[in-house]
C-alpha cells in the first residue's frame, strides 16, 4: 500500500509519486451525476452503501488512482448529532443556525449508530479495492464544521462565525469542544471499520485571528490527531489546513501528522529545505491549472513537481476538483506524474 508506506516510513523512497485528488468521487465524473440522479437527495449518497460505494469506486475504475477517498461529507458530523442540513443545487449545504442556539448535546451512543451505515460502506469498499489501494477517510476540522454551522450556509466572508465567537465564547468554546470529541469518535469509528488514512480537512483554517486560530484551529486538531495516535498508532493522518500556512511549522513539530497537505501559495522550497526529513508532502498544485486544460497542466505542473524531485510526495492539488474541470485534464496530469516527470 504505496501511499500508507510513504506516509509512514521516513526513508521509503518512490520515484513516481503516487496521486489521489480531492473531491476525485463526484461531479466531475459523468458516472457520478448519472448515480445521483437515481437519489432522492445528496444524504442518500452519503449513507445508503450502494450509492456511497459506487461512488467511491467511481474514479478508481476510471483513472485507477492510487487511493480512494469515502464519498462523503465534512457535515456528516454536525449531521449525526441531529442539526438539520439540507443541499441544495448552486447554493450547496444550508443548516439551520436554530441548533447551535443552544449547547449542542453530544451522545456518544447516538452518534455512531447514526453513522453505521458509513461504516458498512467503507467495509465493503475495503474489500472491493485492491490491497495495493489506501482507502482515505476522513472528517472536517472542528473549525470548519463549525462554520457550516454556525453561519447556516457558506460565507465569503465568514463575518458571522467570527461574531459569534466574539459574543459568546464561552458558547463557543462548547461548540468546538463538542465537536473536536464528535471527531475523535468518527475517524476512530472509520478506522476500525476499515479505512488506511486518515485525512482531516481544515478547510477555512486561515479565517481568524492568530490568537484565534492557536485556540480554534489548532489546538483541536492537535487534541484529535493525539487521541487518534494513541488508540490508531499505525494510521498514518494528513492535515489540509488551507489559509494557514503561518502555522505550518506548529503543526509539522508536533510530531503527530504523517502528512500534510499543501495551499499553492506555497514557498515550495524553503519548506522542503526545512522539513522534508519530518513529514510527507502533499498537493501543491493549483486546481486552476487543470482548470484551463491539458496543455497548462503539461505546461505548469512538471515545474511544481520538480521541487519535491528528493522528498517524499503525494501528487494532488490545493484544494478540491473543480466541477468544471475536464476529464482530459485529470488524464493528462496523472500520464504527467505516473511518466516519471520526478
Amino acid at each position: 500500500m504505496i501511499i500508507k508506506k510513504l506516509l509512514l516510513d521516513k526513508t521509503f523512497e518512490r520515484s513516481v509519486p503516487p496521486i489521489w485528488l480531492m473531491r476525485q468521487a463526484g461531479r466531475t465524473l459523468p458516472e457520478y451525476k448519472t448515480l445521483r440522479s437515481q437519489t432522492s437527495s445528496f444524504w442518500d449518497m452519503c449513507f445508503k452503501p450502494a450509492f456511497t460505494v459506487e461512488a467511491t469506486l467511481q474514479p478508481i475504475k476510471r483513472f485507477d488512482m492510487d487511493a480512494a477517498i469515502l464519498f462523503s461529507d465534512i457535515l456528516t458530523v454536525p449531521k449525526a448529532l441531529g442539526q438539520s442540513i439540507e443541499f441544495h443545487t448552486g447554493k450547496g449545504p444550508i443548516s439551520d443556525i436554530s441548533f447551535v442556539e443552544k449547547p449542542v448535546v453530544y451522545d456518544p451512543y447516538l452518534f455512531l449508530k447514526h453513522v453505521e451505515p458509513i461504516g458498512e460502506s467503507i467495509r465493503e469498499i475495503r474489500s472491493k479495492l485492491s490491497p495495493e489501494k489506501a482507502l482515505i477517510g476522513f472528517a472536517g476540522g472542528p473549525l470548519t464544521v463549525a462554520c457550516y454551522m454556525v453561519e447556516g450556509q457558506k460565507s465569503k466572508t465568514h463575518n458571522p462565525i467570527r461574531s459569534f465567537i466574539y459574543e459568546d465564547m464561552l458558547k463557543f468554546d462548547h461548540l468546538i469542544k463538542t465537536l473536536t470529541q464528535a471527531t475523535i469518535d468518527y475517524l476512530s469509528f472509520q478506522i476500525e471499520a476499515g479505512v488506511n488514512v486518515i485525512q482531516i480537512f481544515e478547510s477555512w483554517a486561515g479565517i481568524l485571528p492568530f490568537d484565534l486560530t492557536e485556540k480554534y484551529v489548532l489546538s483541536p486538531v492537535l487534541e484529535i490527531a493525539t487521541a487518534l495516535k494513541k488508540k490508531h498508532s499505525d494510521t498514518p493522518i494528513i492535515i489540509f489546513p488551507r489559509g494557514a500556512t503561518l502555522f505550518y511549522e506548529s503543526y509539522i513539530q508536533s510530531g503527530l501528522f504523517d502528512g500534510i497537505s499543501l495551499d499553492h501559495q506555497c514557498n515550495f522550497p524553503e519548506l522542503i529545505d526545512k522539513y522534508a526529513d519530518k513529514i510527507c508532502f502533499q498537493g501543491g498544485i493549483d486546481p486552476a491549472i487543470l482548470l484551463a486544460g491539458p496543455k497548462a497542466v503539461n505546461k505548469y505542473v512538471p515545474t511544481i513537481l520538480e521541487n519535491f524531485t528528493n522528498s517524499r510526495y503525494i501528487a494532488n492539488l490545493s484544494h478540491g476538483l473543480d466541477p468544471l474541470i475536464s476529464i482530459e485534464a485529470i488524464e493528462s496530469l496523472i500520464k504527467l506524474i505516473r511518466k516519471g516527470v520526478l
